[in-house]
């Protein structure tokens, strides 16, 4: 486990400076959402995990995919 010292951030900064932001879709036009539609084949029941966007956006459409 890291000391405090060690760490870039820590829960407190975290829910101080996100912990009121809302979880929103991104719309059907976006170009991320088309490209994700364009190579990301359709499943059912799987995972994923979107790394580096926050809040995660394009979540929904990944799960709109069946991930």
């Amino acid at each position: 486990m890291q000391n405090k010292e060690t760490r870039l951030t820590d829960k407190e900064y975290w829910l101080q400076s996100y912990g009121d932001h809302k979880f929103g879709k991104q719309g059907e036009k976006h170009k991320i959402n088309i490209f994700i539609k364009k190579y990301i084949k359709k499943v059912q029941n799987k995972n994923c995990i979107e790394l580096g966007s926050f809040p995660g956006p394009f979540l929904s459409t990944l799960g709109d995919l069946g991930y």
